[in-house]
């Protein structure tokens, strides 16, 4: 009677090693392929797009200043950079706006939904 114990105690325990194997698998997939992630890898993996094809120091250091007087300049010194630049570059540049848009997006949704619960916890309290 023991073994036959034995046994259905092992296979149970079994059971849930493999379950709680693939839940545990389930939620970090679930952590690693969220949307905030996919946008911060988006963004790291543009900047670094752009790092290798554009020679950013030497854009900085052509730019013109940023003053109150001089912003319709400093605006038009990118958009032209922007302009006279090859495909790649402002296709990385639209996707690190893009994912970073994002990025801001589900940092602002997360605080919003955040706040009523902190709120409610403030108020029992």
């Amino acid at each position: 009677m023991t073994e036959q114990n034995n046994s259905i105690t092992y296979s149970r325990s079994l059971v849930a090693s493999v379950v709680m194997t693939r839940v545990h698998t389930i939620r970090i997939l679930r952590t690693i392929l969220n949307t905030t992630t996919l946008s911060i890898a988006l963004f790291v993996v543009s900047l670094w797009g752009i790092g290798r094809e554009v020679w950013v120091a030497r854009v900085l250091k052509d730019e013109p200043a940023l003053s109150p007087s001089n912003t319709i300049a400093f605006a038009h010194f990118y958009l032209s950079a922007f302009l006279e630049t090859r495909f790649i570059v402002q296709a990385l540049v639209l996707l690190t706006i893009a994912a970073f848009v994002w990025l801001v997006y589900n940092a602002l949704t997360t605080l919003l939904q955040a706040l009523p619960v902190s709120a409610s916890r403030v108020r029992l309290q």
